[in-house]
């Protein structure tokens, strides 16, 4: 087993490759992705399952993705024969699928047989790798995870994390599980479907990111999802927007195109957003128009603190037409905000005032 286990030896070779790809001139580099490609191949055709251990004794087979890939480019790039332990781990894989759901196990026992099932995590992340270096077996088992995987709603799409009729808890792995669809094997499978070329569903996953992710933008214009409170979904967002499989040429991965369920309904999102748009504006222009009613016809009623609020309506408005950046929860945020400010210090107030004139 690599030192630390074959996590930072595959992705440190990765990156490696990349810094050979981009015409890099580092002897250090070069000499460490000939020593450590050399070294994985050797552990990889030693190993009774094909995949090294991530940690001792514990093995899952898609955290030797990043490392096979490395050496596929490495016998691209210098004419070796490593991809011999990129076919053994793919003729490995298809002797030992799921019987149920003909997709590649989770976990494997470090002299063979399966432990764990099928999950849509560990599915997303070596889908998006495999077009490399498992072409063929990426091509079969994408087109099975489309089909039998993925959940469709509203032109969204979601990636289950469990195989479909199973039911799963939530772990650290998994991310929030909502629906059957996992946080991670949906964030994953953005990769995954970009690797595969799959733009319809690319384009389904992207958007229950961008409903339900919680973008902001920051005051320098950096986009961050989930209130900027989870870099990892950052970084793993900008991965699956921008992956492609490297020293291969663009076009040449695709998958055929995806049902019309995943296209279609996603009209019935965009109309709830105007629609809910077009609230957000009646309301605040309403309550906006008749302050300012009231102000013309009793002026002596009006504090300060009162017309500073009139003034945060308005701008809560403007907020929401001129700045495009302006997420939907922000725009709830700002008008519950709004809302507060405005009973405790406008309605209760002259309520109050009403009531005494009356007594």
């Amino acid at each position: 087993m690599p030192k630390g286990g074959i996590i930072p030896a595959g992705h440190a070779n990765l990156l490696r490759a990349g810094y050979v790809l981009l015409g890099v001139e580092e002897e250090e580099i070069a000499n460490r992705f000939h020593e450590q490609s050399a070294l994985l191949y050797e552990e990889f055709m030693k190993s009774k399952v094909a995949s090294l251990e991530t940690y001792p004794q514990m093995i899952w087979p898609v955290d030797s993705a990043c490392a096979l890939e490395s050496l596929r480019l490495h016998d691209e790039f210098f004419g070796t024969r490593y991809s011999e332990a990129c076919e053994r781990w793919e003729e490995w894989m298809l002797e030992n699928l799921d019987e149920e759901s003909g997709m590649m196990p989770a976990q494997v026992g470090i002299s063979g047989g399966v432990l764990e099932s099928p999950r849509g995590c560990a599915l997303s992340w070596s889908l998006a790798f495999m077009p490399g270096f498992a072409p063929n077996l990426a091509q079969q088992q994408y087109q099975r995870y489309r089909d039998n995987w993925f959940i469709h709603f509203l032109g969204m799409t979601g990636i289950r994390e469990w195989p479909p009729g199973k039911k799963g808890s939530m772990d650290a792995d998994t991310g929030p599980i909502v629906g059957g669809a996992g946080f991670a094997a949906t964030g994953f499978g953005t990769a995954a479907a970009k690797a595969n070329g799959d733009v319809d569903n690319l384009r389904g996953v992207l958007r229950a990111i961008e409903l339900l992710g919680l973008p902001v933008r920051t005051i320098r214009g950096e986009k961050e999802y989930f209130l900027g409170r989870v870099l990892l979904a950052d970084v793993l967002v900008l991965w699956g927007k921008t992956v492609r499989v490297w020293g291969i040429p663009r076009g040449k991965v695709a998958a055929p195109g995806t049902s019309e369920s995943a296209r279609s309904g996603f009209w019935i999102v965009v109309l709830a957003a105007a629609i809910l748009m077009g609230l957000i504006i009646w309301i605040v222009l309403r309550d906006v128009l008749r302050a300012c009613r009231n102000m013309e016809r009793d002026p002596d009623r009006w504090t300060r603190k009162q017309e500073g609020i009139l003034v945060f309506d308005a701008l809560v408005l403007l907020a929401w037409v001129a700045v495009p950046a302006l997420f939907w929860f922000h725009t709830l945020l700002l008008l519950g905000l709004a809302d507060i400010v405005e009973q405790r210090f406008l309605t209760a107030p002259t309520s109050a005032k009403l009531r005494e004139e009356a007594s």
